[in-house]
């Protein structure tokens, strides 16, 4: 914008106008390629992840955590020792 100012005054509304312009175009085209890359990733990510890479358990235990394995009674003794 300091071009705008330097300009003379019957330019300085015009350059300060061109200047808008242009920094919305060049920001709108980033947010364009930006879009078509997302929708491009998601559409290459549901064709190159086959289905038997899936894990699909309709148990709902084998969602969770694993419980941990008991220890053996001598173990939590000697630990609190």
């Amino acid at each position: 914008m300091r071009a705008a100012r330097d300009a003379p005054a019957e330019a300085q509304a015009f350059l300060a106008n061109a200047a808008h312009e242009a920094f919305l175009s060049g920001l709108n085209d980033i947010f364009l390629i930006g879009g078509v890359a997302a929708f491009v990733g998601a559409a290459l990510s549901l064709v190159l992840i086959r289905a038997r890479d899936l894990q699909l358990d309709s148990d709902e235990e084998s969602a969770s955590w694993p419980e941990p394995e008991a220890d053996a009674p001598g173990e939590q003794a000697a630990l609190a020792a």
